[in-house]
Parts: C-alpha cells; sequence; structure tokens
C-alpha cells in the first residue's frame, strides 16, 4: 500500500516505564521507508512528529527529542531501510529491530543486553493533509494574473540604491495571521519567528533562518527561494490582513536588481500572498515586469530547512505577467505547485498606466466559487495500517481580473 505518515509504538524490559509512541510525515523518513535508498535526516524527523497519548505516560521516550544533524548513520538499508536503525541519537538512543539480520534490539536506548523483551510497532497510512493538499481548492483558478505593485495601505521600505548587496540583506517582517510551514507556525507568534524578506529574492521563515545562497540541503533554512542569482533587494513592503471568499491573506511585494551591485535597471517585481482558510494554506507568487539578466534564475524552490525541493515540489521560472499557486493542507505539511493559476481573490487597484499597470491575460469569471465542505476521508485514509509488529522476548542473534466594487 502507498502511505505518507508511519507510527511508531514501542516498549521494553530494559526500561519497563518507558513508553515510545509518535507519528511522522518526515520526507526524508517516509521516502526511505519506500525505497530502501537514501537516510532519515535527524533534524527533519525531529520537528516533524506528532506525540500521540494524552498523558506523559504514553509517550515518555527521549527520541525524537534528541535527534541532531543533518545525516545519519544508517543509509541504504535496502529491505531492512525499517529495521536497522533508521534513527538513533549517538550511542544513547536507537529504535533496532535486529539491526535488520539479526543484531541488538532497541527501543529508545542502545545496544541494551539483548535478553530484555522489546516491543517494536511501525503502522503507516494515507495521509487526510496530504489529500487536503493535493485535491486542488476551488479557489485556485486557471490563469495567471500580473503583479500590480500597488497596494492600499501598503508601506514600503526602500533600500539604499545599491541595496545591501551580495546576498547579506534581510528585512523582517510579521505576517499578521497564524501560517504554518511544515506543520511550524511562521505567523504571528514571536516563539517561531516569523518572515525574512532576503537579498537574491529569497523568503526565509524564522528570525534565525538567513541565507546567502544555496549550497546543500540545509544551508537555505526553511522558505522559499528565487533561483540562485546574487540580487539586491530594493524595496519591500507587507500588506495587513484582508478577508475575502473565506480566505485571510497578506501580500508581500518585493523589488529587486537582478544583480547584487544594483546599478543596472534589470529590475525583478514580484507579489507573494500568504492565504488561509479552515481547510488550506495558499501561496502565490505574481510577477511584474521581471528581466532576471540570467536565463533560469526566475526557479522557484521549495525548502522545509532540510530539504530543498522537498516532497518534490519542482516550480518553474515565472516571467513577466505569470502567477502561480502552491497549495498545503492546513499544517502546511505537504505543498503542490499549480503553475499558469491564481487565487479567486481580486487583485487591489493598480495605476491606470505605465510600469505594474494591471492587465488582464485572459478571461476569467466575474464571480469566485465559494469552497465546498470538505468530502469525508476515504476508505483506508485516516486509520493507520500495521506494517510491521515485532515482539522480542528471547535473544536473537487563469488570471483574475479586477473586479472592484
Amino acid at each position: 500500500m502507498d502511505f505518507d505518515e508511519v507510527r511508531f509504538y514501542g516498549r521494553s524490559l530494559h526500561s519497563p516505564s518507558k513508553v515510545l509512541n509518535f507519528s511522522t510525515w518526515a520526507p526524508s523518513l517516509v521516502e526511505y521507508f519506500k525505497t530502501g535508498v537514501g537516510f532519515v535526516i535527524p533534524l527533519q524527523l525531529k520537528k516533524q512528529v506528532e506525540l500521540l497519548g494524552t498523558l506523559p505516560s504514553e509517550h515518555n521516550a527521549t527520541l525524537t527529542n534528541c535527534l541532531v544533524g543533518e545525516s545519519a548513520s544508517s543509509a541504504d538499508k535496502g529491505n531492512f531501510a525499517l529495521t536497522a536503525r533508521p534513527f538513533n541519537c549517538s550511542t544513547t538512543n536507537e529504535w533496532n529491530v535486529g539491526d535488520g539480520v539479526g543484531g541488538f534490539w532497541s527501543v529508545d536506548e542502545y545496544r541494551p543486553d539483548i535478553t530484555h523483551a522489546t516491543l517494536h510497532q511501525m503502522w503507516v497510512r494515507p495521509s487526510v493533509f496530504r489529500r487536503n493538499a493535493f485535491n486542488r481548492s476551488s479557489l485556485v483558478l486557471n490563469g495567471s494574473r500580473l503583479a500590480v505593485m500597488s497596494h492600499p495601505a501598503l508601506v514600503t521600505v526602500y533600500d539604499a540604491p545599491t541595496g545591501d548587496g551580495s546576498g547579506s540583506g534581510s528585512r523582517n517582517v510579521s505576517l499578521p495571521f497564524e501560517f504554518k510551514f511544515f506543520s511550524v507556525n511562521y505567523g504571528n507568534n514571536i516563539t517561531t519567528g516569523g518572515m525574512r524578506l532576503v537579498d537574491n529574492g529569497y523568503i526565509t521563515l524564522g528570525y534565525t533562518s538567513t541565507v546567502a545562497s544555496i549550497t546543500n540541503a540545509s544551508s537555505p533554512g526553511a522558505g522559499l527561494f528565487l533561483g540562485v542569482a546574487d540580487r539586491s533587494l530594493l524595496f519591500y513592503g507587507l500588506t495587513p490582513s484582508q478577508t475575502e471568499n473565506g480566505l485571510t491573506y497578506a501580500t508581500a511585494v518585493l523589488r529587486f536588481y537582478s544583480l547584487d551591485a544594483g546599478a543596472d535597471e534589470d529590475q525583478v517585481n514580484l507579489e507573494v500572498t500568504f492565504a488561509k482558510n479552515d481547510v488550506n494554506q495558499f501561496i502565490e507568487i505574481r510577477a511584474g515586469s521581471i528581466s532576471y539578466d540570467t536565463a533560469g534564475n526566475g526557479t522557484w524552490g521549495l525548502s522545509d530547512g532540510h530539504q530543498f525541493l522537498v516532497n518534490n515540489t519542482v516550480m518553474p521560472a515565472l516571467y513577466s505577467g505569470q502567477s502561480m499557486v502552491l497549495q498545503s493542507d492546513a499544517e502546511g505539511r505537504y505543498w503542490v505547485p499549480h503553475v499558469n493559476s491564481s487565487l479567486a481573490i481580486r487583485a487591489p487597484p493598480a495605476p491606470s498606466d505605465g510600469e505594474g499597470a494591471a492587465q488582464c491575460l485572459s478571461a476569467v469569471p466575474s464571480t469566485y466559487p465559494i469552497l465546498a465542505r470538505p468530502r469525508a476521508a476515504a476508505a483506508g485514509v485516516g486509520a493507520f495500517a500495521l506494517l510491521i509488529s515485532s515482539a522480542h522476548a528471547t535473544p536473537h542473534p487563469t488570471p483574475l481580473c479586477p473586479v472592484h466594487p
């Protein structure tokens, strides 16, 4: 069967009172369990778990909270990927079912005396959250629309004429509502941080998340990333929160020079709208007039801070007048790109002529459909199916045209 989430349950007489009980949707773990190729990224697993049970005694294991780093000690185990120590905390805690070939048996300890009895269970299921992300919402319309770069109540902040340059500049902004990215709220929650508009056309999430270039899986931090060029931030702004068609949303308005020197006339004009309702979250990216200077540098990518292009969300370059929508579930666990699409919300009034004037690229309805009530879960969705149960008791070896009132 196909699956998107894995639940772990374990007990051991090595520590009779200890219980390991959690589920995870971490992409590196799910893909590793399906293919046997690669490895589980420890920090990604640590962040993308749900502890199960309502009492502390229903999950009191040290795993996964002790996981650190971006690489694992066990990799490419093939058919033994699920059992041969897929994740561990150095030499103190591990999940191990005989090393896959009749070795040590561990539940949140590290190679204990193998005379202790253990119980290992792994359950899998298709994810309700993934269904909500992949079932295209009626609020995502066909067709692109142009960034208008002019919004009521928008306060823009200008950098110096040359910008900060060399990927060193960033500006903190705060989304005025809760917005989750891989189940972490980067909206109105100062504990988990906020959003940064960064040189190069990067939008990073979390105040500690800055990036000058994309060099490996973890270097971007969490966020959206525009190509690989070294650009210079010219000005930015963030609109207040608005509500329309059941969507709450705010828009970041961005202008970059296409080079870090900030002295040429090539510019990248973008609007990025963050929107949500009770079922989905959306990110709409709209391009105004654009010159990337170098072909291909307008390709967008997505990172959870541990995997670049996580969930294989490969997105194309956007050129002048094009837009696309990323759709997720309400927790932001899964993201799906819809190319050449736009949200069923009105674009704010635009200048009547000149650069940035609104242009309708194709006809769409002047009224917007309301999102239907979510369908009931299909059979098999939402319930875990037991994948492995191991009881060990003895030793083993269309763009939207503005419609205004």
